[in-house]
């Protein structure tokens, strides 16, 4: 609503595609990011698994909003 794309539309306003781009992504790497988490910490060490996937957070968070920004923010 904020960029006045009306669903089931996906594309529009530039500032619409990047941040549904950068929240596609993020959706697609999930489940990869889940299973390796899992495996990781099944099979190795629990705490190091935990902190890689805080970590992994953290580094999705700042590509997503480094994403959102204009290409000349960046």
């Amino acid at each position: 609503m904020k960029h006045k794309v009306m669903p089931p539309a996906v594309t529009g306003a530039p500032e619409f595609d990047r941040t549904f781009r950068a929240q596609q992504n993020c959706v697609e790497f999930y489940p990869v990011f889940l299973t390796l988490l899992w495996t990781a910490g099944w099979f190795f060490n629990q705490e190091v698994a935990s902190l890689l996937g805080v970590l992994y957070v953290f580094t999705r968070y700042k590509y997503f909003h480094g994403y959102v920004q204009s290409v000349k923010g960046r």
